[in-house]
């Protein structure tokens, strides 16, 4: 299983579920928009994510501008 995921995970893109329920794969740079207090990005501001990584603790990361930030603080917009 852990190959499965390997296989589909990268830096360039990530897979998401629509919301009619279909899986699809944004390849980066796609559009985010911050959510939640996360400093020193402004909040309900659009962004480019420019690649996605994975932390060590295994919780997915946007970059943005070179800097990392934890995904659950954006909303995908594209």
């Amino acid at each position: 299983m852990v190959d499965d995921v390997n296989s589909n995970v990268n830096p360039e893109s990530i897979l998401v579920v629509t919301n009619k329920g279909v899986l699809k794969r944004l390849r980066c740079p796609f559009k985010a928009i911050l959510i939640d207090e996360c400093p020193p990005l402004f909040i309900y501001t659009e962004y480019k994510i420019q690649a996605v990584l994975m932390s060590g603790e295994g919780l997915m990361l946007f970059v943005i501008e070179g800097n990392k930030y934890y995904y659950f603080y954006f909303e995908i917009t594209t």
